[in-house]
C-alpha cells in the first residue's frame, strides 16, 4: 500500500471509529488498526481486512483535493516505475516490425496536416497504431506515462499504442485525467517556459548555497504566501514542503521520455487532445469480476501490449491470486507476439515465482512464453520490492 495510507491525524482517526462503530467492530480495534499504520507494511493491510474494512475505507479515510492525489502520484511514479517504461518501448518496437500490416491508421488529429508546428518526429504525427490495455489503472497517472512513452517521437516505424484505461472505479479514473485535461501552468518561470504541477525544477539566485542549484518538484502554491511555491525533493512522504519564491524557481528539465512528450504536448496546446482520447477509451473493467471483462470484448486478440501494476500492492491482502485473472484477461486480448507487463509487489501467492506461473500458463493454455523477468528495489530504506515479468503471447 502506498506511503501515503500511513499517516494518521484526530479526524481520520474519528473516521476510523465511526467506521468500526458501523460496521460493529468495537471501538478500540481503532488502536490496533492506527498502530498499524505506522507499521507502514503489509500488516495494516492484514489488520484492515481482518477488522472488515475494505480498500474503498481506507481510500475514503484518506481522500485528498484531485490536485494532491495528481501530484503525489505523479512524484511516486517518477520513482518507483523507472525500470519499467524502457522495458515497454523495446517491445513496442519488436512487436511493430513484425505486425505493421495488421494495424490501423491513427485518424484523431486529422489538423496537424496544417499545423505549423508539425514536424516528422510531431508526436501527433500521423501513425500506426495498435490497442492497448492497462488493467486496474486506478488513478490513470500510470496510464498516461505508458501512453506518453509509447508515442515514440523519435521512433523510425511511427508505430504507437492506443490506450485503454480499465478499473472498476472509473469515475475517479476520469476524474484525474479530466483534471489533467484542464491543468494549466502554476506560473512561467523567468527564461519564459511554462511550470505545471509536479514538473522537476531548479531553484537558482539564492543566497543559501545549501539550496542553490537543487533540483526539487513542484507541489503547490504556499497557501500562506502568495507567489511561493512548495518544493520537495523527493517522494518521501514526511518529507516537508518548502517554501520558495517564484522568481527563484526554474523548469528543470524532463528527466523520462514520458515527461518530456507530455511537457510538448502541453507547450503546443495539444495535451487536451490527449487526455480527451484516453478519457474516451474509459472501460469499466473488475478484474475479479468476469461479468465486466465483455466490456473489452472488441479488443480480443488486437492488443500489442496489456499491462497491470500495482494490483496486488492495492488488493494482494484479499485476493492473492489476482495475478492469475490478469494473465485470463490478457490472454484473450493480446494478438500473437503481444506482451503482457505485470509489475507488482513480491510476497503474493507465488506472484514472482516463474516455475509456478509458467506451469500455470500451461495448465491453463493461456498460449504465453516468459520474455522477461526481473527484481526491482524501489526503496533502499524500507527494502520495498517489486517483481517485473513480461510474457509473449505465442
Amino acid at each position: 500500500m502506498d506511503e501515503r495510507y500511513h499517516r494518521c491525524t484526530p479526524e481520520k482517526e474519528k473516521e476510523l471509529t465511526a467506521l468500526c462503530l458501523e460496521k460493529g467492530i468495537p471501538p478500540d480495534t481503532i488502536r490496533t488498526l492506527i498502530d498499524g499504520e505506522k507499521e507502514k507494511d503489509r500488516k495494516f493491510e492484514l489488520k484492515m481486512a481482518a477488522a472488515g474494512f475494505t480498500y474503498d475505507d481506507i481510500d475514503r479515510i484518506n481522500s485528498r483535493p484531485t490536485k494532491e492525489k495528481v501530484h503525489e502520484e505523479k512524484i511516486r511514479f517518477r520513482f518507483d516505475y523507472g525500470p519499467v517504461l524502457p522495458l515497454l518501448q523495446e517491445r513496442i518496437d519488436t512487436f511493430a516490425e513484425l505486425h505493421r500490416h495488421d494495424a490501423d491508421k491513427h485518424d484523431e488529429d486529422e489538423d496537424d496536416e496544417d499545423d505549423e508546428d508539425a514536424s516528422p518526429s510531431s508526436v501527433l504525427s500521423k501513425p500506426i497504431f495498435f490497442p492497448a490495455v492497462d488493467i486496474a489503472a486506478g488513478s490513470s497517472v500510470g496510464t498516461v506515462a505508458l501512453a506518453a512513452t509509447s508515442l515514440n517521437p523519435t521512433a523510425t516505424n511511427n508505430t504507437n499504442l492506443c490506450w485503454y484505461p480499465t478499473d472498476n472505479d472509473v469515475e475517479r479514473t476520469e476524474e484525474i485525467l479530466r483534471y489533467q485535461l484542464e491543468e494549466s501552468p502554476l506560473f512561467v518561470d523567468d527564461d519564459d517556459q511554462p511550470v505545471f504541477g509536479c514538473n522537476p525544477i531548479e531553484l537558482r539566485g539564492l543566497k543559501t548555497a545549501k539550496y542553490n542549484g537543487k533540483i526539487g518538484y513542484v507541489v503547490c502554491p504556499d497557501p500562506k504566501n502568495t507567489g511561493r511555491y512548495g518544493i520537495k525533493f523527493s517522494n518521501d512522504p514526511n518529507e516537508s514542503n518548502i517554501s520558495f519564491k517564484k522568481e527563484n524557481i526554474f523548469h528543470g528539465g524532463c528527466p523520462s521520455l514520458h515527461e518530456a512528450i507530455l511537457y510538448d504536448l502541453q507547450k503546443k496546446n495539444k495535451a487536451k487532445d490527449f487526455f480527451q482520447n484516453l478519457i474516451n477509451r474509459i472501460r469499466v473493467v473488475d478484474i475479479k469480476d468476469r461479468n465486466t471483462w465483455s466490456n473489452v470484448e472488441e479488443l480480443h486478440d488486437k492488443c500489442a501490449f496489456v499491462t497491470c501494476t500495482n494490483l496486488l500492492t492495492a488488493i494482494g491482502y484479499r485476493d492473492p491470486t489476482a495475478w492469475q485473472d490478469t494473465m485470463q484477461l490478457a490472454s484473450k486480448l493480446l494478438h500473437v507476439d503481444g506482451y503482457l507487463l505485470q509489475y507488482d509487489a513480491v510476497d503474493y501467492a507465488d506472484f514472482g515465482n516463474t516455475s509456478i506461473m509458467e506451469e500455470y500458463a500451461r495448465t491453463e493454455s493461456l498460449g504465453f512464453e516468459l520474455d522477461f523477468t526481473t527484481s526491482a528495489l524501489l526503496h533502499e530504506n524500507t527494502g520495498r520490492m517489486r517483481n517485473i515479468i513480461i510474457w509473449k503471447k505465442i
